[in-house]
């Protein structure tokens, strides 16, 4: 934002021939060039009156928020770029100039405009995918993340893909503001998956008061309809179960000793 003020009476111009030619011979002077970034104010004046015994006649005077950075005395011309201060912040400034023979000292006024901050380079994202299983497929998993924010998860069953979005002033490790994370997604193990077969079935014996697990043994309706003879079969599992019945009373025994 840009303005001009008079402080004093309206310059008194002439009109001759159609142009206008003001009575002050500070009129000759180009128009001023002031401009403000967000870390200074510059401030170019040329072609304004001077001469050999009177080399400095013309002042100007800067100030920023209200307090003077500049008040000097130039000849023909006068150059500066002038800090404002805080970057980050917006400053009002004012730039007055009062020259050689002029009748009214213009004021240009105006705010810069504040830096954008540098970002931070600190936005982080992690994300895995689980294993599959028996019951379902494999599936994402949203970790830790800092400084970013997720989006929406897009899978077809058979990959995925997901981006990590950076906040405001924040950028990934990489210099960027978003990171993608995408890859397969295996499907559930099959029925007939070593992972998947029931596990076997333990039954616990107790024998003075001392309990122990011996394994399931099949019924000779089941030995049979696996193919296996089922008489030996279902003599030699009884034979074991016996056996180990006696190994756990003789340990019983001792300890009752």
């Amino acid at each position: 934002m840009l303005s001009v003020t008079r402080t004093s009476a309206t310059l008194a111009a002439v009109l001759i021939g159609g142009s206008i030619l003001a009575a002050s011979p500070a009129a000759a002077a180009q128009p001023p060039r002031i401009s403000a970034s967000c870390e200074t104010l510059s401030v170019e004046l040329q072609d304004y009156p001077s001469s050999e015994t009177a080399p400095t006649p013309n002042t100007v005077t800067v100030s920023v928020d209200g307090d003077v950075v500049a008040n000097e005395a130039f000849g023909s011309s006068y150059t500066a770029a002038l800090p404002v201060g805080d970057a980050t912040v917006a400053h009002d400034w004012s730039v007055t100039i009062s020259a050689l023979g002029a009748s009214f000292n213009p004021t240009f006024t105006g705010t810069s405009t504040p830096c954008e901050p540098e970002p931070q380079w600190n936005a982080t994202a992690a994300a895995a995918v689980s294993l599959a299983s028996c019951a379902s497929g494999a599936q994402v998993v949203l970790g830790d993340i800092s400084n970013a924010a997720w989006g929406p998860v897009e899978s077809d069953g058979v990959s995925y893909s997901v981006t990590a979005v950076a906040d405001p002033g924040h950028l990934f490790d990489d210099g960027l503001p978003e990171r993608v994370f995408s890859g397969p997604l295996a499907a559930a193990l099959p029925a007939s998956s070593p992972d998947c077969a029931p596990a076997p079935e333990v039954l616990s014996t107790t024998v003075n008061g001392t309990t122990a697990a011996t394994p399931q043994v099949e019924s000779a309706a089941v030995l049979a309809h696996n193919g296996t003879d089922s008489v030996p079969a279902l003599l030699a599992a009884f034979a074991l179960l016996g056996s180990g019945i006696v190994l756990m009373r003789r340990r019983a025994a001792r300890s009752a000793g």
